[in-house]
């Protein structure tokens, strides 16, 4: 015997067991019926009273467990339907999921009390909110209707080609997977006349062999992936491609998820990999220690955790963040992972992760590590510092600021600072230095915070308060202002590396940087280095 539970005072009359969904469920005490996870039989899941029957004399479960049969003693047949399909969709910070079997719920993180609820008339296989409509649809139809404040309201259906694997919204438009292909149309609106921009299949003709795997859509762009490893971005506004990237190893997409602001998409490709691909530029970011197991992937909808994602599997989560700045160039760090429940994970907002229940319901969480409570741990230095470490990987410099303040530590003080100058965001190091009184510090800040060339940013602050001269120099050279590499090795009296950069940068220096090189080795007693050098200012100058 593993383990026993008492589930009923009197007696257990009948017992049945779901594998699909780990559960056991018993009739006892006449018309009394529980239900218990098997692994977990200490705590009962769900009871119901049969009011209307002396006692149950027989329940059978289905084999999906989602419809459950019980045998009354007056001759009755009770169904009872114990899950729903878990449907969700989000469209920024608000959740749409089926909340019964003909009811669709819409639910915002910022107004959690304010539920509006739709009833509809079919049972939905898939569901899909934007900004100003919602959509449910079975096979090959959907419905859609429009939002406002004042409630829900019935806007028109539409017909597929053929049965729709997945649907998305923006402002105007829908775009609809089906069969490897993607029908991208306006949302029509009622008595609006036909327009140019109103419908599209991809891929083109000429593309008929491509089978398209996934896709989504952003108020500006539609994104879709290829099974042969091609993502491309086609621009609502201009009705034409205008990004087209290859997946580096030709490896077939399995997934993509642009972030709130369309500008990050994280590729998984068939293999189970993951990139952070930016459009700007067609590079492709691998995403360190990334489960292939992966089943979803949220990104942070607020502008406070930008860059932040989780990708959950069937195990665990793990936490990521995408730095689009900083010293080293873009770049992924995995932050921490969690144990995850059995939930269905829907939205990430902030600190808090709504999950969807079988039920029909939502169930909030808070974020492993993200509760930077500033003023609830004050007086307990440990919590602090790990709310000041936590504060720090997420790229919460003001959150780590007022923690800082709170800690009054010269060694934290200096830690954000380093992480501020790291990420380039100078206004927070600025502000730091002029806190610590560093003045020198201070004015070098004044000077170059208003660079706009990332690349030259970089270098400055690799050069002046990181010391690392040969990353300065790489990040100079690649730069808007090459020459800033030049002039870093001659202020650092670095005369052979200077002679070097001067032969491409900057030919009429060449003489002057030679005989200073020739100087600096006279003292060092390396005559033959001393005499070539000297001999090629004498040239050049002469």
């Amino acid at each position: 015997e593993m383990c026993h539970v008492q589930c009923f005072k009197n007696n257990l009359s009948y017992m049945a067991f779901c594998a699909t969904e780990k559960k056991v469920i018993g009739c006892g005490d006449d018309n009394k019926v529980k239900t218990y996870d098997i692994r977990n039989l200490q705590e009962m899941l769900h009871m119901i009273t049969v009011d209307d029957e002396q006692y149950i004399d027989g329940i059978q479960w289905s084999d999906d467990g989602q419809l459950l049969a019980l045998a009354g003693s007056e001759g009755n047949l009770h169904i009872y339907l114990t899950k729903l399909p878990v449907l969700g969709s989000v469209c920024s910070q608000k959740l749409a999921h089926l909340s019964s079997l003909y009811e669709v719920s819409i639910y915002s993180a910022r107004k959690k009390d304010n539920v509006t609820k739709l009833k509809i008339d079919i049972e939905p296989k898939f569901i899909a909110l934007g900004p100003f409509h919602l959509a449910v649809g079975m096979n090959n139809r959907a419905w859609f209707y429009t939002l406002s404040d004042t409630g829900t309201e019935f806007l028109s259906d539409r017909e597929y080609l053929s049965t729709v694997r997945s649907l998305y919204l923006n402002s105007d438009y829908a775009s609809a997977l089906i069969d490897g292909k993607i029908q991208l149309h306006m949302i029509d609106e009622p008595n609006m006349p036909c327009m140019e921009r109103e419908s599209r299949i991809f891929p083109d003709p000429d593309q008929r062999n491509t089978v398209i795997t996934c896709h989504a859509l952003t108020n500006d762009f539609l994104i879709f992936g290829t099974d042969t490893g091609m993502i491309h971005l086609f621009s609502l506004l201009e009705w034409e491609f205008c990004v087209s990237t290859q997946h580096p190893q030709n490896t077939g997409i399995k997934d993509l998820q642009p972030d709130f602001s369309g500008t990050r998409i994280l590729i998984i490709d068939s293999k189970g990999a993951a990139f952070i691909c930016n459009p700007l530029d067609s590079s492709m970011l691998v995403v360190p220690n990334f489960s292939s197991n992966v089943t979803h992937v949220l990104w942070n909808h607020s502008t406070l955790y930008k860059g932040v994602f989780i990708a959950f599997d069937d195990a665990k989560a793990n936490i990521f963040i995408y730095i689009s700045d900083s010293v080293e160039g873009s770049k992924v760090e995995h932050l921490h992972s969690f144990a995850r429940n059995d939930l269905f994970p829907a939205l990430l907002v902030e600190e808090e992760i709504t999950f969807l229940t079988p039920t029909g319901k939502t169930s909030a969480m808070p974020v492993p590590g993200h509760q930077l409570d500033v003023y609830g741990y004050a007086q307990d230095p440990n919590q602090l510092d790990n709310n000041f470490q936590a504060a720090i990987r997420l790229q919460r410099f003001d959150q780590a600021y007022v923690l800082s303040s709170l800690m009054k530590s010269e060694k934290h003080w200096n830690e954000l600072a380093k992480a501020a100058l790291y990420s380039l965001d100078t206004e927070a190091a600025y502000r730091i230095f002029q806190k610590l009184g560093a003045g020198s510090k201070v004015l070098i800040l004044e000077e170059i915070k208003e660079v706009e060339d990332t690349k030259l940013l970089a270098g400055h602050i690799a050069e002046f308060f990181f010391k690392n001269y040969e990353l300065a120099q790489s990040l100079y050279l690649s730069s808007s202002k090459p020459s800033a590499a030049l002039e870093m090795r001659k202020n650092l009296f670095q005369w052979d590396s200077a002679l070097k950069l001067a032969t491409t940068l900057s030919p009429l220096e060449v003489p002057l940087i030679s005989k200073e090189y020739a100087e600096q080795l006279e003292f060092t007693y390396a005559y033959g280095i001393f005499y070539f050098s000297f001999v090629v200012f004498l040239k050049l100058e002469f």
